[in-house]
């Protein structure tokens, strides 16, 4: 049982018929005869047609009135951008007066601007927002306090001697340790 199908019909042979039909040269029954479509389709097609033309003039002149709108918004946008830029500078040289717990201070985790771009607007590093220091113990102060009394009786002492007198004073530390602030 092989079931007869439907013709289909580019949009260039549409256009073709329903330019026929406009011209009123043939009638349509002589269209449709002639190329085999239905005189109703005929003439849906020639009313898509004309709309389709109304369309196309009416969206002509809003495509002119839309180029103009758009110009008007770009040199809008222009402006705005360089009005921004221009503060952006200004609030980046007058930033360099804050220390930088003040600019961390200005961090706002609760704005559409990340953290990363709050950061590099503040001139600060992102790892610092989160950088804890370590509490120095008690032994380290009192080392500390050791060796800032010992380098003030002898300011000319560099770290062996330093390391001397500090073994002097019962307490057995490497030079590494004393050149680097007992970190």
């Amino acid at each position: 049982m092989s079931g007869s199908s439907k013709k289909q019909y580019t949009a260039a042979e549409k256009t073709k018929i329903a330019l026929e039909a406009i011209k009123g040269e043939l009638t349509i029954a002589q269209i449709s005869s002639k190329y085999g479509v239905h005189p109703t389709q005929i003439t849906n097609w020639r009313k898509q047609a004309l709309e389709s033309m109304q369309q196309g003039f009416t969206a002509a002149n809003s495509k002119f009135k839309a180029v103009d709108d758009q110009s008007e918004l770009v040199d809008k946008l222009y402006k705005q951008i360089g009005k921004l830029s221009t503060e952006c500078e200004w609030l980046k040289k007058n930033l360099k007066y804050l220390s930088h717990e003040e600019r961390k201070k200005l961090i706002d985790h609760d704005i559409e601007i990340g953290l990363g771009r709050q950061c590099e607007l503040l001139g600060i590093s992102r790892a610092s927002l989160y950088y804890k220091p370590k509490p120095i113990s008690e032994e380290q102060l009192e080392l500390l306090k050791l060796i800032d009394e010992i380098y003030t009786q002898d300011p000319y002492f560099g770290t062996r001697r330093m390391r001397e007198a500090l073994i002097d004073h019962g307490i057995d530390i490497g030079r590494d340790k004393i050149g680097g602030s007992c970190g």
